[in-house]
């Protein structure tokens, strides 16, 4: 017996309607996904510059300790009066 139009026609909605459904959901899970995996780069990004910022801390204190202590640094060039 073969199908009717009208059953035809229900069966290709009722697949339209599930391939929709379906691809916005993967859509909401992907972009979900991507926003957690950012989070997570991110986090990582942190810790790796708090790291980066423990180890060059003692470095640079020690460079500025140096520099400040120099008498070859000056600040008489900023007393001239600015040219326009």
């Amino acid at each position: 017996m073969p199908f009717s139009s009208e059953i035809l026609v229900q069966i290709v909605s009722f697949a339209f309607i599930v391939i929709v459904v379906f691809l916005a959901l993967r859509a909401f899970m992907l972009w979900y996904w991507r926003i957690g995996e950012m989070v997570n780069a991110l986090k990582e990004i942190n810790k790796n510059i708090k790291l980066i910022v423990k180890e060059q801390t003692p470095k640079l204190l020690t460079e500025t300790n140096t520099v400040a202590n120099s008498k070859s640094v000056t600040t008489e060039h900023f007393n001239e009066p600015l040219e326009l």
